[in-house]
């Protein structure tokens, strides 16, 4: 065999692992990034389910809030409680609202701004709208 064939050959030969050690390297770093990509996403939306809770959580320890009635926030007719509307001494009406009230106005009204949403589901819901839907349920 001549000298430059042989040459030729440890060349090909040289490319090719090359190639295939270039390959491997792109298919192991595109396989950590996409994992690292999932991780990241699952750690984000463990953090904002935990702030939700959290809020939920204070919220409901405090038996809800009152808030100024307004176009925007009407009186929650689901709730049935003797001290649900109040007035102020300057005139400014109030209402109470409950956790899932202020949580679906929240996702109603903000959660645009984010590309997700969420809402409450109670087993003896107060409000209808809260009802679990059918995978849920499960």
């Amino acid at each position: 065999m001549s000298e430059y064939l042989r040459l030729k050959h440890v060349v090909t030969l040289l490319a090719v692992i090359w190639t295939v050690l270039l390959m491997a390297s792109l298919q192991w770093n595109y396989h950590n990034e996409k994992q690292e990509t999932v991780e990241l996403a699952t750690n984000q939306l463990d953090t904002s389910f935990k702030k939700i809770d959290a809020f939920r959580a204070w919220f409901a320890s405090h038996g809800g809030i009152y808030v100024a009635v307004s176009d925007d926030l009407a009186p929650n007719t689901a709730l049935a409680s003797s001290r649900r509307d109040l007035e102020t001494l300057s005139g400014l009406k109030l209402t109470l609202i409950n956790t899932p009230y202020l949580l679906r106005d929240i996702q109603n009204n903000y959660m645009d701004e984010f590309s997700g949403s969420a809402h409450m589901i109670g087993w003896d819901p107060i409000n209808t709208l809260n009802t679990p839907d059918e995978w849920e349920g499960e």
